[in-house]
């Protein structure tokens, strides 16, 4: 039984309270927006472009979708109208579930916002990772298993590295959850048989293709359309020409981590029934925040990958949330809030984190943000 307001210290009572939290998160908000905010850039408007019915099976299925816009889908502000109303929906649902939950996990989205994570969120607006963790919320809201496995399932063709982000993160609630071993185990033959499927026979488009579609791409565009996004489409995995060598100097900033990977599995431990139950799920939790670092070995953009693992370990943290004591989230904040001194996540295009004073956040709504939102992106 919880104890009652009129027994709980000042400090719990004040952060037990809804009209404290949203004030934390407005707060949190406008630190976050002015860190990172930008319209989103020219390479995130293509994982919404490329279709099955134009020779594209890899990352085609948002733009299988948006197909039926014709040549709509080659003006910037509809893509950016589509990425922005995924952004605010993935805003709603999670700042929902904060409000939602009466306990100490409510403060998690607003210590995400307030870390270097913050800005980062926002400054990647428009980028597919939003839409497959979107998609993860969804699943695992659907009561259905063999639905939320096929979205899932499906969300490999939105991108590939849905393998590494918010798939190791379903199968990490569904075995949280106690579901059948069985529905686990054929979600995970059924993921991997699809990555396999694209890698090995999917992977590139036919150059006739790409050719006509740049075409009608830059004929059609609005913008400079950035071509070298689809270089991906060239290059085979097998070939070996897409391997990235993994850099060892960004070691450290994993090594940040790892206490925020072992928070996640420490919850999760929490709800074995025996010691040999307790190392399962404490494995199960901390590799599924630990997964996105293994994209690594695939692409450069390492302080993305950082990101997504903190996203994947803050949400790890959010299913095991009967288990998230006030120690443990109270070590956590010191640790996200701490991380602006490392100044490990790195923008893309060259932007940095504003970290304007206070007091200069005026000229940056009444100048800066203005000629954002009028100018379409030049990268």
């Amino acid at each position: 039984m919880m104890p009652s307001s009129t027994t709980l210290n000042p400090i719990t009572r004040l952060v037990s309270r809804t009209w404290a939290l949203l004030l934390v998160i407005l707060l949190a908000y406008a630190l976050a927006f002015t860190n990172g905010f930008r319209m989103p850039n020219l390479w995130s408007v293509n994982y919404f472009l490329p279709s099955m019915f134009e020779g594209f099976y890899r990352r085609s299925l948002l733009g299988t979708l948006l197909f039926p816009l014709g040549d709509w889908r080659f003006n910037y502000y509809t893509i950016a109208s589509i990425q922005i109303t995924i952004f605010i929906s993935l805003n709603i649902a999670l700042v929902y579930q904060s409000i939602k939950v009466q306990d100490s996990s409510r403060w998690l989205w607003p210590l995400f916002l307030l870390s270097p994570a913050g800005g980062y969120f926002f400054h990647e607006i428009g980028y597919v990772d939003q839409v497959l963790y979107l998609l993860l919320l969804i699943a695992i809201s659907i009561q259905s298993s063999a639905r939320a496995s096929l979205l899932m399932i499906l969300s490999l063709f939105v991108h590939e590295m849905a393998l590494f982000t918010t798939l190791p993160v379903y199968l990490a609630w569904s075995l949280y959850q106690g579901k059948p071993m069985q529905v686990v185990i054929k979600t995970v033959g059924l993921a991997l048989i699809v990555f396999g499927l694209i890698y090995l026979f999917l992977q590139t488009s036919s150059s006739a293709s790409l050719m006509q579609f740049l075409e009608q791409a830059t004929r059609l565009s609005n913008y400079a359309v950035r071509t070298d996004y689809y270089d991906v489409f060239r290059m085979s995995f097998v070939g070996g020409i897409y391997q990235v060598p993994y850099m060892s100097r960004e070691i450290i900033n994993h090594l940040l981590l790892i206490p925020l990977w072992g928070m996640a599995g420490w919850c999760f431990a929490q709800q074995g029934k025996d010691v040999s139950g307790k190392r399962q799920l404490f494995a199960i939790g901390a590799l599924a925040s630990f997964f996105p670092i293994l994209l690594g070995i695939f692409g450069w953009d390492y302080s993305r990958w950082l990101f997504l693992s903190m996203a994947s370990s803050a949400l790890c943290l959010f299913i095991a949330r009967a288990h998230l004591s006030w120690k443990i989230l109270l070590i956590l904040a010191i640790l996200l809030l701490t991380l602006p001194t490392v100044g490990f996540l790195d923008y893309f295009d060259l932007f940095t984190p504003r970290f304007a004073p206070w007091y200069q956040w005026p000229y940056f709504y009444e100048l800066d943000l203005w000629k954002i939102l009028e100018n379409i992106p030049s990268r």
